[in-house]
C-alpha cells in the first residue's frame, strides 16, 4: 500500500501544475472572490418595491392635502356667498336706546357687512368710534348668531356743551363728543363760552381730579377770560352759591368747597382765584 495522500488541486507541490489543475485552481479563486464582497452595493432591482411603495405614499399624501385645501376653499366660498356670513342686526348696550343708533352710525358697522370683518377689524372700528364719541373708554364686540353686540364703557361724565338745543359730552381729553343728547344726564355741569379749546382741555383735566359729589354740585361753568387771567372761571352751583376760580388751580382749591360752604350762611360768592374768601350775594 502506498502512504501517499492524494493532493487537492489547490495544494501546491514542487512539481508544476498541469493545465487542467491550473484552470481548476483559478476557477476556485474566482468563486471565492465573488462570494466575499462585504461592501458590495445592493442591486437596484432589490430596492424597486420599496421605492414604488414610498412613491405611492407621497402621492397619497399630496392628494389628501390638495383635496383638503380644495374642500376648505369650497366651504369658505359657500359661507361667504350665503346669508349666514352677513350681519342682520347691531345691538348696543351701555347707553340709552335713543343714542344707540347714533353709536352704530359712528362705528361704521352696518347690516349686510361680513360678520368676520367685525371681529378682525374691531380695533379699527373702536378707534373710529372714539374719534366721534371720545367719552367711550372701551368698546367690546361679540357675535351672537348673525347679530353683532356692542358693549360700551364710558369715562366719568364731566359735563356737557350746549349747541342748538342739544347737549354734547366733554371727554377727559377736552374733546367734545358728536353724540347728541336731548338733555344732560347725571346732574353734571354745562360748559358755557368755552371758545378756547386749550382752556376746555385744561378744565376737563381739572374736573377729572374732582370727586363725583363736587362735580354734581356744579350747575354751570362759564369761561370769563380777561387780559390778566385768560383762565378765569365763573361757576354757578346747584345750591345757589357762585364761585370765581382759575382753571389751572381749580381742582386743588375746589375740593375745599364743602368746608367753605359750611362756614357760610345764605347765598354767597366764593372767590378762590388767589386765596379763599367769600361775601354775601344780594
Amino acid at each position: 500500500m502506498s502512504d501517499k495522500k492524494e493532493k487537492g488541486p489547490n495544494e501546491r507541490t514542487s512539481a508544476p501544475l498541469t493545465p487542467w489543475e491550473k484552470a481548476q485552481f483559478e476557477r476556485k479563486q474566482q468563486e471565492e472572490r465573488w462570494h466575499f464582497k462585504p461592501f458590495q452595493k445592493k442591486r437596484i432591482g432589490n430596492k424597486l418595491p420599496e421605492l414604488v411603495a414610498l412613491r405611492h405614499k407621497r402621492l397619497r399624501r399630496a392628494l389628501l392635502l390638495n383635496l383638503s385645501g380644495f374642500t376648505l376653499l369650497l366651504l369658505l366660498s359657500l359661507y361667504f356667498i350665503s346669508p349666514l356670513s352677513k350681519i342682520t342686526k347691531i345691538e348696543v348696550s351701555g347707553t340709552s336706546t335713543p343714542l344707540a343708533q347714533q353709536v352704530v352710525n359712528f362705528s361704521g358697522v352696518k347690516p349686510g357687512q361680513y360678520l368676520l370683518g367685525v371681529i378682525f377689524e374691531r380695533r379699527q372700528i373702536t378707534k373710529q368710534l372714539q374719534q366721534k364719541v371720545p367719552e367711550v373708554r372701551h368698546a367690546e364686540f361679540a357675535i351672537s348668531g348673525r347679530n353683532v353686540k356692542v358693549k360700551l364703557k364710558f369715562y366719568q361724565n364731566l359735563g356737557y356743551v350746549a349747541k342748538n338745543n342739544q347737549f354734547y359730552r366733554v371727554a377727559p381729553n377736552g374733546k367734545i363728543s358728536h353724540l347728541a343728547h336731548s338733555y344732560p344726564q347725571g346732574n353734571t355741569p354745562i360748559y358755557v363760552d368755552f371758545n378756547n379749546q386749550q382752556l376746555l382741555k385744561e378744565m376737563a383735566k381739572q374736573m377729572e381730579q374732582l370727586s363725583p359729589k363736587i362735580i354734581r354740585a356744579i350747575s354751570e361753568i362759564h369761561a370769563t377770560p380777561t387780559k390778566a387771567d385768560w383762565q378765569k372761571l365763573h361757576l354757578y352751583m346747584n345750591d345757589g352759591n357762585q364761585v370765581l376760580a382759575t382753571a389751572s388751580t381749580f381742582a386743588r382749591k375746589m375740593k375745599y368747597y364743602p368746608e367753605i360752604k359750611a362756614q357760610t350762611s345764605g347765598k354767597v360768592m366764593i372767590d378762590i382765584q388767589v386765596g379763599a374768601f367769600s361775601y354775601q350775594l344780594n
